[in-house]
């Protein structure tokens, strides 16, 4: 162990010469003062307007000696087989061996750019599994990550740092653990180990793996029939209509669309006949439920461009929002585990950067979109009968809301449970399986909260509560739709009722979302864009408002049935007004982040958000 001694003398010597220098730069001054007739500084006087320094690591030199094998001793508790392997990993490393080397060089250790945002010292996974091969180390070796808890007076936060080392697979996690913290400087403390990947977990026994096996080949097994079915059932068709004129009405969509929103609305007459046609060749309901699976129909209809649709503008509005989605989200999810976070901050002062991390605001124009599709849709093809009584009328209203509230769970389902379950299996194996640690707690609240989602409640409890994180959208859209085909139900028979409801809704929505900035003294960022993540951003009481305009928009559509005519120049003006309010949401944010008070805060948000979107 002489290396260590030299090395602790050598320090030694450096932190003598340090504060000699220190003293004659003192004397310097004193010195340069006095001939200025000026004040004269003192060395303590320097240093009395700083703040005390936090305890801990002095300097960066110091996290060199985080992870130092040959300056290590085995502590006491260790089990047999671990305390003997590590033994003579340290033995071997004294000596130069190759195998021993190597395992130390597939280590993580503190190299730069701490304090520019570098928090993982991994080293490689792969090196130290490829150990194996070289057929020298007296045992079988595996990865560790170590999280580490790093308090230097530099920085006015601890770190979290992640530390990678390769050492003897006999030792647990724990006695890795107890010989890293012999190593550790003064401010720091080995918060947790595990081995990667875990020895004890095996894919293979969780059930969620065969449940979303079991899913995704029937899935399969119906596309596969579904497609065989339809081009056999189109051959038939073509065959008996060979001398025949065949006049298509329409089509009849199989992906829950049934309610068209085109201009001219449903074919009632085609609705309301029970004629049957001669010689029909149309497939039965069976067949017709089986063809909703067909690739080759679904794919001709996502990939069809000719549309005569009247609210066609709105999927120019899902491309820009979804790229916008996008970007943001790409951003976000690389973030925790980039090697340069401090980046970000110069990337910040760009002023086209502040479309990115205005983001948030994004999903806003979804909820927009949905209430506009919810609202033309049900007053352009829902009829309800009329009731000879009160009771009668309710009782159809409840008969109708029940039918069209299942169609729609019903449609969604289905493809959220299996997307829960392949979530749950991915999760827990990355859990078990990555260097990085999970940035969500999904292997976890999957497991004991996926009731939640199912329900499409999991808003309503804390995000460390919530399983699959990203499905907030989801759960707030199903919960707004049941509230608007309530409302929309009511506007049949009490359309100002309805449209005071409304009203209500908008007005408490924006009064609540001000009432919880100004509680929180929250003002929007660009460095915390999603602050107040769990009162204001997944709540749906603070959501509600770009849904209601949609909701408004729907109606006004088609009351006016799509046919509003306005001069050239208001519409130009229309369009200058829109982009103007859509440059000021995303970009005077951070124009005015320093000198806006909570005040204007709460007017932006009782204004920009909840009515340009």
């Amino acid at each position: 162990m002489a290396g260590g001694d030299g090395g602790l003398a050598l320090r030694l010597e450096v932190s003598r010469v340090h504060q000699v220098v220190r003293g004659l730069l003192a004397l310097l001054c004193v010195r340069v003062a006095a001939g200025n007739g000026s004040h004269v500084v003192g060395l303590h006087e320097l240093y009395s307007s700083r703040a005390p320094p936090t305890k801990g690591v002095a300097h960066l030199a110091a996290l060199l000696d985080v992870y130092q094998p040959r300056s290590l001793r085995l502590p006491p508790g260790l089990g047999l087989d671990c305390s003997r392997d590590l033994d003579s990993f340290l033995v071997h490393l004294a000596n130069s061996s190759e195998w021993a080397e190597r395992m130390w060089d597939a280590s993580g250790r503190y190299s730069s750019q701490l304090l520019w945002g570098n928090n993982f010292w991994l080293g490689s996974i792969t090196q130290c599994q490829d150990l194996a091969r070289l057929q020298y180390p007296p045992f079988q070796v595996h990865f560790f990550v170590t999280s580490l808890l790093i308090n230097i007076s530099v920085i006015p936060q601890a770190r979290q740092v992640s530390l990678g080392v390769c050492l003897p697979s006999s030792c647990s996690a724990s006695e890795v653990t107890s010989f890293l913290e012999s190593s550790l400087p003064s401010g720091a403390s080995v918060l947790r180990s595990r081995a990667v990947p875990d020895p004890d977990y095996s894919v293979w026994t969780q059930p969620a793996l065969y449940l979303a096996g079991s899913i995704a080949a029937v899935a399969t097994l119906l596309v596969l029939i579904a497609s065989v079915v339809d081009v056999v059932t189109k051959r038939h068709k073509i065959a008996a209509t060979t001398n025949k004129t065949t006049v298509q009405t329409g089509d009849t969509e199989c992906n829950g669309n049934n309610l068209s929103y085109t201009s001219k609305g449903p074919d009632a007459d085609d609705a309301m006949t029970n004629t049957p046609k001669e010689n029909s060749t149309e497939p039965s309901k069976s067949i017709k439920l089986l063809l909703c699976f067909s690739a080759i129909s679904n794919l001709k209809k996502l990939c069809n461009i000719n549309s005569s649709e009247a609210l066609a503008c709105l999927h120019g509005f899902r491309v820009l929002s979804l790229v916008w989605v996008i970007a943001g989200h790409s951003c976000m999810f690389a973030y925790p585990f980039s090697d340069n976070k401090d980046f970000r901050r110069m990337v910040e002062r760009d002023f086209l950067f502040q479309s990115i991390s205005s983001g948030a605001f994004s999903v806003d124009t979804f909820f927009f979109i949905s209430g506009i599709l919810v609202a033309y849709v049900f007053r352009k093809a829902a009829v309800l009968p009329a009731a000879s009584c009160f009771w009668g009328g309710v009782r159809r209203q409840a008969v109708h809301f029940a039918g069209v509230f299942s169609y729609r769970y019903c449609r969604l389902i289905l493809p959220y449970v299996f997307v829960l379950v392949v979530n749950q299996v991915s999760a827990l194996w990355l859990r078990h399986n990555s260097v990085f640690d999970s940035p969500t707690l999904d292997y976890y609240n999957c497991q004991h909260y996926w009731w939640r989602n199912l329900l499409f409640i999991n808003t309503l409890f804390p995000v460390k509560d919530m399983c699959m994180i990203w499905s907030w959208y989801l759960a707030n859209d199903m919960q707004f739709y049941t509230l608007a085909i309530i409302l929309l139900m009511l506007s049949s028979r009490y359309l100002k009722v309805a449209a005071g409801s409304l009203m209500v809704l908008l007005v408490s929505s924006c009064v609540t979302t001000g009432f919880i900035s100004l509680h929180s003294e929250h003002v929007p960022s660009i460095e915390e864009p999603l602050g107040q993540f769990d009162r204001l951003y997944d709540k749906p009481w603070t959501r509600l408002g770009p849904y209601v305009v949609g909701l408004l928009t729907g109606w006004l559509l088609h009351h006016l049935d799509c046919k509003l005519q306005l001069h050239k120049v208001i519409t130009q003006l229309q369009h200058v007004l829109y982009y103007s309010a859509d440059d000021v949401q995303v970009h005077f944010i951070t124009l005015l982040k320093d000198y806006r008070t909570l005040a204007i805060n709460d007017l932006y948000l009782l204004t920009l958000r909840k009515h340009f979107l």
